[in-house]
């Protein structure tokens, strides 16, 4: 019988609609997310096919497979982990279902990143903050990473030694269209990218304005 990592009695760092982020109880460097299956399963069975969750070849683990798969891709392409994406490091078993493993960014203090809205809450949206963005926007059309659900809620801005301050974009990577047309044609993909990002910046300089008047 393999080892399986208890998480039960943990209480989570992080939780969103469709996973929950839980610290490695052994390993402080790393972070363990968890598909919350119920939940996903009764969106799916909304939908028109029913259990389509089932039928899926990874089933409600998709969503990791097309994030593993743009990581491995990217990775080979550079020959090295991209910093600007979190690091995967593999699955485990956990008390609560299947987990999957990846690095914690975190900042110049050593705590967990904050996201990208909380970082423009607090002190705005810079010029600097553009630049990270156009540039992490570049580096992603550059390798043909495709994006889906890009938001200020799954880019954190982390720190290290190397790299000083830069975005990671933790989740929201891979093709969730029925016809990946981007997987295909790199001027789709960065058509849907570009797309993607116009949306968020959108909504930041919206935040942004909030903040200037409520102050």
């Amino acid at each position: 019988m393999p080892d399986v990592i208890v998480l039960t009695d943990q209480t989570p760092i992080a939780a969103g609609a469709t996973q929950t982020v839980y610290q490695h109880p052994h390993d402080p460097g790393l972070l363990i997310k968890v598909r919350k299956l119920a939940a996903l399963q009764k969106a799916y069975d909304r939908k028109i096919g029913g259990k389509i969750g089932y039928r899926r070849p990874h089933g409600l683990h998709t969503t990791w497979m097309r994030e593993l798969e743009h990581y491995f891709s990217a990775h080979l392409r550079l020959g090295y982990h991209p910093q600007f994406l979190q690091h995967y490091h593999g699955v485990i078993d956990t008390d609560i279902g299947l987990g999957l493993l990846v690095g914690k960014v975190t900042d110049r203090s050593g705590a967990l990143a904050p996201i990208l809205k909380a970082v423009v809450l607090r002190t705005g949206f810079t010029p600097d903050l553009r630049q990270k963005l156009d540039e992490l926007l570049k580096q992603l059309n550059e390798l043909r990473i495709s994006t889906t659900d890009i938001s200020s809620r799954n880019i954190v801005c982390g720190w290290t030694e190397a790299a000083g301050d830069h975005l990671v974009l933790i989740e929201g990577i891979g093709v969730n269209t029925f016809i990946p047309l981007a997987r295909f044609s790199n001027y789709l993909n960065v058509q849907s990218n570009n797309r993607h990002f116009g949306k968020m910046l959108r909504s930041l300089e919206r935040l942004d304005r909030q903040r200037a008047q409520n102050n």
